[in-house]
């Protein structure tokens, strides 16, 4: 028994399933939620990592694309996932990059052994309003597997259903937010 309880502690803490992590913070009054609300707790990187390579491996665009994450998420965190997708097509969100085909990180959800991250990926192949880009979300649900997180599962909602996050624009040296653009609406 002990062996078993010990081998279950050591998948535990290998998988980095200890996450707690609600992103964005749910609005006050509307419910309790102990969960810390940044990007930047582990696992929540992995977490958006994960979630994005699925998303781009699943919804690939021929050529460059610019990923849109989380604000909140620090430079040091936003070089570790696009290091870790190893596409020399990617490229954070620029002010420069805006009209790309771009992947927006929207919300991030752990809890323990599960996760969900909603990420809005391009429809290139629909025009949009005005020239906009339209984006389809997609929710992964994923579960740890020993040091890495795996993706379960995966569901799309309709096109343009649901409207992706605000453009965080980063400095394409630093990594760090440079502006926040207004909340898009185009779909």
């Amino acid at each position: 028994m002990f062996r078993f309880a010990l081998a279950a502690l050591v998948s535990i803490i290998l998988s980095g399933c200890a996450g707690y992590t609600t992103y964005p913070a749910p609005e006050p009054g509307t419910t309790s939620d102990a969960a810390f609300n940044s990007p930047n707790v582990p696992p929540a990187p992995d977490v958006i990592f994960t979630a994005l390579e699925y998303s781009i491996d699943r919804f690939p665009i021929n050529g460059p694309y610019a990923i849109n994450l989380p604000p909140e998420l620090d430079a040091k965190r936003v070089d570790y996932i696009i290091g870790l997708l190893k596409d020399p097509n990617a490229a954070v969100l620029t002010e420069s990059n805006q009209d790309l085909p771009t992947y927006h990180v929207a919300r991030i959800w752990i809890r323990a052994g599960r996760a969900q991250v909603d990420v809005f990926r391009p429809v290139t192949d629909i025009p949009g309003p005005q020239g906009g880009q339209v984006t389809q979300m997609v929710t992964v649900n994923l579960k740890p597997h020993f040091t890495r997180w795996q993706v379960e599962s995966a569901r799309s909602a309709a096109i343009g259903v649901a409207s992706p996050p605000a453009p965080a624009f980063r400095d394409p040296n630093t990594r760090a937010i440079a502006t926040a653009g207004p909340a898009q609406d185009d779909n």
